[in-house]
């Protein structure tokens, strides 16, 4: 099977590198976006990935190539570097811990407020990522979707699945495998997946 990365979309998508995300008591989160390049004026639902991996090298590669093809099928892809990590102000205190989940829900408000978001933001993850989105989701942000639609997932293969659905593709196919930005050898450890629909 070859592999190929899909860089052909539905919608065109602009990339917006480096912007920030005020939080209330003075922190600045950095965030790296793509987006359909109409939402401005046809607004979209969001993605959020939270991590503290570092947007600008960390996951940087993997950033450059699942969340254009989101923006692609319609979604404004958000990656939000956490307090105290990467470009971010403020000091990380743990893991897991209130404040991080606090500062979450500030993004989500943020997000659901800008011209080109319909109000809808959802959350995907990867390992970290997917234990965040679950945590914030438990706390049942306004921006969230009224009944979103969850779903959880062991290993990286099923990341495919978990963005078939994301773009509305319900079910995985080889034709998915083989459009998905992800190769194969890169598929290889376990982790927890976890998508919160708008």
């Amino acid at each position: 099977m070859t592999i190929v990365t899909r860089t052909d979309f539905p919608r065109k998508v602009k990339e917006v590198e480096n912007f920030w995300i005020p939080m209330s008591d003075g922190v600045k989160l950095a965030a790296r976006m793509f987006i359909p390049t109409d939402a401005e004026k046809n607004p979209v639902p969001a993605v959020l990935e939270y991590l503290p991996y570092r947007k600008r090298d960390g996951t940087h590669v993997r950033d450059a190539l699942t969340h254009p093809y989101l923006a692609g099928h319609g979604y404004a892809a958000i990656r939000v570097d956490m307090r105290g990590n990467g470009d971010s102000d403020g000091l990380m205190q743990d893991e897991y811990t209130k404040q991080e989940q606090d500062d979450a829900l500030e993004v989500i408000a943020w997000i659901a407020r800008q011209k080109w978001c319909t109000g809808k933001v959802g959350m995907f993850g990867i390992s970290w990522g997917g234990f965040n989105a679950l945590q914030v989701a438990a706390r049942k942000p306004p921006a969230k979707a009224q009944r979103p639609r969850v779903l959880v997932a062991l290993g990286w293969i099923l990341f495919a699945a978990v963005l078939a659905v994301v773009v509305g593709a319900y079910a995985l196919s080889e034709q998915v495998m083989e459009e998905f930005p992800i190769h194969n050898n890169q598929l290889q450890s376990p982790a927890t997946i976890v998508v919160i629909l708008p």
